[in-house]
């Protein structure tokens, strides 16, 4: 019991990051997103020889690439952790991946629908399709996990 309630207050949480994600403005998102690409930009530039300008540049460069994996990998979790929760109610194999997939995709609807309703946000259907690829990448994890273990416990 104590195990499916962290499960659900885990996917409660994550459910609840994305929706905070989401209700940023699209300038605040995009100060968000270029403050921590920076910083790692920075963290990755141990010598310190790249001028402030460099950094600038070379985070604008990669600030697509570092969001839309962001995307992907928050959707991957919330699906790891739904598929994880249908596991405690006794749901596995085809089904289990299927509901976390369909729980994924919809969770992705909802959340590019509510941007719409944000300022300077917008609800993109090729973000629908990278968080429920996320998604599918999450829920296999599992399976391959379980998988693994099955033939452990067999040997």
């Amino acid at each position: 019991m104590f195990k499916k309630i962290i499960l659900w207050c885990a996917l409660i949480s994550c459910m609840s990051l994305i929706f905070y994600f989401s209700s940023q403005e699209a300038t605040v998102s995009k100060g968000t997103s270029s403050r921590f690409i920076k910083t790692i930009v920075k963290i990755i530039d141990f010598n310190d020889n790249l001028t402030e300008e460099e950094i600038d540049a070379l985070s604008e460069k990669v600030s697509t690439l570092v969001r839309k994996t962001a995307h992907f990998s928050i959707y991957a979790v919330l699906t790891l952790i739904f598929t994880l929760i249908l596991s405690q109610y006794k749901i596995y194999g085809k089904r289990q991946f299927l509901f976390a997939l369909l729980f994924c995709f919809l969770y992705a609807c909802s959340d590019e629908i509510h941007q719409l309703f944000v300022p300077g946000r917008s609800g993109e259907i090729k973000d629908v399709l990278l968080d429920t690829l996320g998604g599918a990448f999450g829920s296999g994890i599992i399976k391959i996990l379980s998988i693994r273990r099955e033939k452990n416990e067999l040997h």
